[in-house]
């Protein structure tokens, strides 16, 4: 890509942080222990508030124990599902470091987007890991390809605000809407039916940030972008009640 401007290289890194949120899994590219080789593997994934990208490792398995040798990694996320020639589609790879995360908002954001890891999190040979991102590549498809650097979706600050009004809005969100019964419809429900069209009860807010929300329905977490990333920690109300009020008006 040539000619663009520093906009466009901060609309991509956007375009690329996105796509991380959506992404409940990567491919982890890592060097193998002894070898000097590369090794990949699948991983779950979630976003710490600022886009981080965390993940639940065992020190049992091959790409930990690369990583406690060399901790050089790469994530590819994929964003090709629904192309028929994946080559058109987009795709980043993210280029950092693992570092052991032992902050409950890790744990918490990543078994927000992963409920089954509950069932082995607490083992003693499981770990959470953050990734450093270094520098991202991001392909848009045939020709269109660029290195960017890593754009944080906000700065520690504001993390810990989203972080601390986290219980306030689940409480306004999750409950029941005008008079139905307990579960049978929420801000949230509305916003999952309207917007992601997917249908459920007692729908949970499982995580936020500037870029969106994620929605949980039973084993299910679903991804709900906002338009824009949001500034304060104060709007994400306001912003969620506009959704849901402009899709329905549109519908």
């Amino acid at each position: 890509m040539s000619g663009d401007s520093e906009t466009s290289s901060a609309g991509l890194a956007v375009a690329a942080r996105m796509m991380l949120r959506q992404a409940d899994r990567a491919t982890l590219a890592t060097v193998l222990t002894g070898e000097a080789r590369p090794y990949a593997s699948l991983v779950g994934m979630a976003t710490d508030i600022d886009g981080t990208p965390i993940l639940l490792l065992s020190r049992l398995a091959e790409h930990t124990r690369a990583i406690l040798e060399d901790p050089r990694v790469s994530l590819l996320i994929d964003g090709t599902a629904g192309f028929a020639n994946p080559q058109q589609g987009p795709r980043v790879s993210l280029v950092g470091r693992a570092v052991p995360a032992g902050s409950a908002r890790f744990a918490g954001r990543f078994l927000a987007r992963h409920p089954a890891a509950e069932l082995y999190a607490g083992f003693g040979d499981f770990a959470f890991y953050r990734i450093d991102i270094e520098r991202m590549h991001w392909v848009g498809g045939f020709g269109r390809a660029r290195w960017l650097a890593p754009l944080p979706a906000c700065d520690a600050g504001t993390a810990d605000r989203f972080e601390a009004v986290l219980p306030a809005l689940r409480s306004a969100v999750e409950g029941p809407v005008g008079e139905g019964p307990a579960g049978a419809d929420c801000l949230l429900g509305r916003l999952a039916r309207l917007r992601l069209g997917r249908r459920g009860r007692r729908w949970r807010l499982a995580g936020v940030d500037p870029d969106g929300c994620d929605l949980g329905c039973g084993k299910k977490v679903h991804r709900l972008a906002f338009e824009s990333p949001l500034p304060s920690a104060e709007d994400i109300l306001a912003t969620l009640m506009d959704l849901a009020r402009n899709i329905q008006h549109a519908s």
